[in-house]
């Protein structure tokens, strides 16, 4: 779009315990790559993989590395054990300001945290001059209040919002979720909440049938993809997949870790072992794919692994172990075939279940707006 041409967009996203805001704003970036000129910044160790070719990214050192309550998920010693949380954050402030001056960005996208999960990101968003947008899919990780200060959308960041940012992008559809009630925002705000629809990239049936083919999956086949996204606090839900797998021997399963496991990898060569009826896979970059092909997924219940899935019209089990995941399952269900449950404990019955329902054709696709990419593209050319 000739509006665009030349114009330099900078993604700023937070290290988070998944990759569900840096999947999130690599779509985005993705599909606006081409018509500008789009450079993802974070501390995901992961973006090398996660990132789209068609676009460049900026690896900060992570806080994953730095901080000790972080690293000892993973039993490792911090990066640099003599820096204070302090001094990392200053670290991370000097290294954005300089990303920021060299870059010299049109406009900046930023998700779930409007300025960093440790403020890294204020100086930016209320010192220097684009356009700013807050990529929010609505939902709140945790429920809490304004007056927390661990919140990110307590009463400080909502001020950012008011005054800094052009735009807060819903990334859902407004029929099953209202965000700015939800988080009593005030008129301002809310003049400057905008719903877009669902982050999602299609699949088409050939490239489903392809997918299917290259798993070895006929008519006669069912094939069940178990992911936790990222894998960190995942690693019970995959453990307990894996059992279910062992009781279901005609089914085909695909058991993704996720790259931030904890748990000891079979291998010391191979990404992926195959044992059975079960594929196990110690991450993958092309788990929408798989999300979009299988016949039943089972996840956390998170937005991306929910969103994929309802791309190929797969039947879902969500488990859920965190904020979000407890809400977005029943959101979906009214529209879905969603089953769901607080206990890992059912997941047998529930996997049972689906296998009998797979006729089911309700489909969220059918009644729901998934043309988030487009219409923030389109409200991107009227700003810029």
């Amino acid at each position: 779009m000739k509006n665009l041409k030349q114009k330099k967009i900078l993604f700023y996203v937070h290290d988070g315990t998944g990759f569900g805001h840096l999947h999130r704003l690599c779509k985005i970036a993705e599909y606006l790559q081409g018509d500008c000129s789009c450079l993802i910044v974070s501390g995901h160790r992961s973006m090398s993989w996660l990132v789209p070719e068609n676009c460049e990214y900026i690896h900060l050192p992570s806080f994953d590395s730095f901080i000790l309550d972080r690293t000892t998920y993973w039993n490792r010693l911090p990066f640099m054990s003599n820096m204070q949380l302090s001094e990392v954050i200053e670290f991370r402030k000097n290294l954005m300001q300089s990303i920021i001056s060299e870059f010299k960005p049109d406009a900046i996208f930023i998700d779930h945290c409007p300025v960093g999960k440790y403020q890294e990101f204020e100086k930016v968003i209320t010192s220097y001059q684009a356009v700013k947008y807050f990529i929010f899919r609505g939902i709140a990780d945790e429920f809490k209040k304004k007056d927390n200060p661990n919140y990110h959308l307590n009463r400080k960041n909502l001020k950012i919002l008011e005054k800094h940012f052009n735009k807060i992008i819903v990334t859902c559809d407004e029929k099953i979720f209202h965000a700015e009630q939800y988080h009593s925002f005030n008129e301002s705000l809310k003049s400057k909440t905008i719903y877009v629809g669902y982050i999602s990239k299609p699949v088409s049936q050939a490239q489903i049938k392809q997918i299917r083919n290259e798993r070895g999956i006929n008519n006669e086949n069912k094939w069940i993809v178990c992911s936790s996204g990222g894998g960190k606090y995942g690693e019970s839900l995959i453990n307990e997949s894996i059992k279910i797998a062992k009781c279901f021997k005609n089914i085909q399963f695909d058991i993704i870790h996720g790259a931030k496991s904890k748990e000891s990898w079979h291998s010391l060569v191979y990404d992926f072992v195959i044992k059975k009826n079960i594929r196990y896979l110690k991450f993958s970059t092309c788990l929408p794919f798989l999300h979009a092909s299988a016949d039943i997924v089972i996840c956390h219940g998170g937005y991306n692994s929910i969103v994929e899935s309802i791309e190929g019209d797969s039947y879902i089990i969500c488990i859920p172990n965190k904020g979000d995941q407890f809400i977005n399952p029943k959101l979906f269900a009214k529209y879905h075939k969603i089953l769901y449950s607080d206990s890992e404990q059912n997941l047998k019955s529930l996997v049972e279940y689906a296998l009998s329902d797979l006729d089911n054709k309700k489909n969220a696709k059918h009644h729901l707006n998934f043309y988030g990419l487009k219409n923030i593209k389109n409200h991107l050319v009227r700003d810029l």
